[in-house]
């Protein structure tokens, strides 16, 4: 069906782009990507990464590692500066250290913040992190939006508000999306 444009009338890759383009039904737009999205379809190298990378996690056993963490400096710095917190309406907790802390590394490191989707890398601008909160029925795992642009205050407060929250069974579905 398709008339060869090259060399002895042979169809080339141009003719079978051109019929495909002319045949084709107009599309769906695709939705919109929300802000702060980039998706960037998988090389082969890549894909293949992540295949054996599943297949890895299916058969192989899992390992975890432990690491002794001095954190004497975190201890000092929370109990010179508690009081101050408490003033602004935050609770300075270690746990408060450890997000900022995660969210500092996962943006000096942004390939960390991504997911793969089918064929395509899915990298995320913003850093969101998953604050468990143990309940009398279970554990809960609300999430603090934009972390990367929280100070060390804010994100103690959003930390408190979630958890606070969770405990009063007022999480809506988004907070734990």
């Amino acid at each position: 069906a398709i008339e060869g444009s090259g060399r002895g009338g042979r169809v080339t890759k141009r003719d079978v782009l051109e019929h495909l383009a002319a045949s084709e039904t107009p599309a769906a737009p695709a939705p919109a990507l929300p802000a702060g999205v980039e998706i960037v379809p998988m090389d082969a190298v890549r894909r293949t990464i992540a295949e054996r990378m599943v297949l890895s996690r299916r058969v192989s056993a899992h390992v975890h590692t432990v690491f002794e963490v001095d954190f004497s400096r975190v201890v000092a710095l929370r109990e010179a500066h508690k009081a101050e917190f408490a003033r602004q309406g935050a609770r300075l907790t270690y746990l408060s250290f450890i997000a900022r802390a995660a969210a500092t590394a996962i943006g000096a490191v942004p390939v960390v913040n991504s997911s793969v989707d089918g064929d395509r890398i899915v990298y995320r601008r913003d850093i969101n992190l998953g604050i468990a909160v143990a309940l009398d029925r279970g554990l809960i795992v609300p999430v603090v939006r934009g972390a990367q642009s929280l100070s060390l205050a804010e994100l103690s407060r959003a930390i408190g508000d979630l958890a606070d929250r969770a405990r009063a069974r007022q999480l809506s579905p988004e907070d734990v999306q």
